[in-house]
């Protein structure tokens, strides 16, 4: 494989992340005390994308990063990621809390404690 074969998505990763973190950070200043929470899901939901294809890049056990780490880092931002995402959904969706996609994400968190904490057992 080619040095260039995994730039696109360490690069691609690097900006999705930092869109990601911008908007996270934007929603905090937004509403004085109290974050904007269709932009923290906006943001939380990019933030972890963009974590999850720098981490997916061939490139990185030449910056040091193992294998085992990159492996880690990617399950868990599969399991966070739906979070965020749907929660952003409800908020542009959804109507109240009787709402299928508050259910939705409250399964979808449910099922993220449950996806990281069988990961963090088996090590």
């Amino acid at each position: 494989m080619t040095p260039s074969a995994g730039l696109p998505s360490l690069l691609v990763g690097c900006l999705v992340a930092a869109v990601g973190g911008l908007a996270l950070v934007l929603s905090f200043f937004r509403r004085h005390r109290i974050a904007d929470p269709l932009l923290a899901s906006f943001g939380g939901f990019t933030l972890l994308y963009g974590v999850r294809l720098f981490f997916q890049s061939p490139l990185l056990p030449g910056f040091g990063v193992s294998e085992l780490a990159s492996d880690w880092v990617i399950s868990l931002t599969t399991y966070l990621i739906n979070v965020p995402a749907w929660a952003f959904f409800w908020q542009v969706l959804g109507e109240g809390r009787r709402s299928f996609l508050f259910k939705w994400l409250i399964v979808t968190g449910a099922f993220s404690v449950v996806g990281v904490a069988s990961d963090l057992n088996r090590g």
